[in-house]
């Protein structure tokens, strides 16, 4: 089936600019084109164009059209369109638009590479924070991230708003938004807070001697990390919050409308398919375990393991700081 696409853009006169006609919008196209009776005509081809004003002239409507979904009328029709960007035009006339063809055409090719990315950033978080906490991870990480967050952006609230309390764990993720997964892989939360610290030396203390490797381990669960460095400490969490936060503002553009032009098109196409590339490797990784660094051990029972590990002076000094500061006299062991 020969589709038709089209760009509609609806013109109103400026306060000042009382006096306006169909003429107007010909004349400028004229400047601009090489145009003959109802077309504007390209080195590729033609495009035929209307020009309707209502009887009551409170505005004038435009639409351009030329029969076939492809990327080459893409190209002619988006030309047209932003040529009205020009501010001589923009001096007379508010423009709106009421359908955009063009958009919706590049539209199409690219929202799929955005869903591709989007599962599969699903099933990394997922296969993590199962892999770390089994069911316990709403408890073990949403509850430790939100902690860090503004009450307008903590994850928990939202859901539950959004499901009406009802919160099933092997569907949660999907009721992630693009930010919250951001908030959710990149926000920096501490394995033990100061006070669980405290409670954690106090626990065992009663049941067995307080070794230095084991205090030097509890210590260093006050070291905020984010999930994804805890897990991809090999791969940089900067590039990946960039490409993140770009891939979602690429989305919000299509569902909301925004003009994309053949540039937009071209660079976002190639950006979302290294953006797939990059992900399918992290994915394979996890799902082959080979990426998994036990992120969050706070097991005692394997204290041998501990007797040899090398102490990380700097590290302790800032964690022990940060400890002694957040607590009363009365806390200290």
């Amino acid at each position: 089936m020969n589709l038709i696409m089209k760009v509609e853009l609806l013109f109103y006169p400026h306060n000042n600019f009382k006096k306006f006609s169909k003429d107007d919008i010909r004349g400028f196209l004229k400047e601009r084109f090489e145009v003959v009776n109802s077309y504007i005509k390209f080195d590729e081809g033609s495009v035929q164009f209307v020009i309707q004003s209502p009887s009551n002239n409170n505005f004038i409507k435009f639409i351009v059209v030329k029969r076939g979904d492809n990327k080459k009328n893409a190209r002619l029709l988006s030309e047209v369109r932003d040529s009205f960007k020009n501010e001589s035009i923009r001096k007379k006339f508010y423009i709106t638009r009421l359908y955009d063809g063009p958009s919706i055409y590049y539209g199409k090719f690219l929202y799929p590479k955005i869903l591709s990315y989007e599962l599969k950033i699903r099933t990394v978080i997922n296969l993590v924070l199962f892999h770390a906490f089994g069911d316990k991870w709403i408890e073990e990480a949403i509850n430790r991230i939100d902690d860090k967050l503004d009450d307008s952006k903590k994850i928990k609230n939202s859901i539950k708003r959004r499901t009406n309390g009802r919160i099933k764990i092997d569907s949660l993720i999907d009721e992630f938004t693009f930010s919250q997964y951001n908030s959710l892989i990149f926000t920096k939360y501490p394995n033990l807070t100061s006070e669980e610290i405290i409670c954690e030396m106090k626990k065992i203390k009663n049941d067995k001697q307080l070794s230095p490797q084991l205090i030097n381990h509890l210590l260093l669960q006050s070291e905020e990390k984010s999930l994804w460095d805890r897990f991809f400490s090999n791969k940089d969490s900067s590039d990946y919050e960039k490409e993140l936060i770009k891939i979602r503002d690429i989305r919000n553009k299509i569902m909301h409308g925004s003009v994309i032009s053949e540039n937009n098109y071209k660079y976002n196409l190639k950006f979302l398919n290294s953006a797939n590339k990059r992900i399918d490797d992290v994915l394979s990784n996890v799902i082959s375990q080979r990426e998994f660094i036990n992120p969050i051990d706070i097991v005692y029972s394997n204290e041998s393991n501990n007797n040899n590990s090398e102490f990380d002076m700097e590290k302790i000094q800032k964690a022990i700081q940060k400890v002694m500061s957040s607590l009363n006299n009365d806390d200290i062991i």
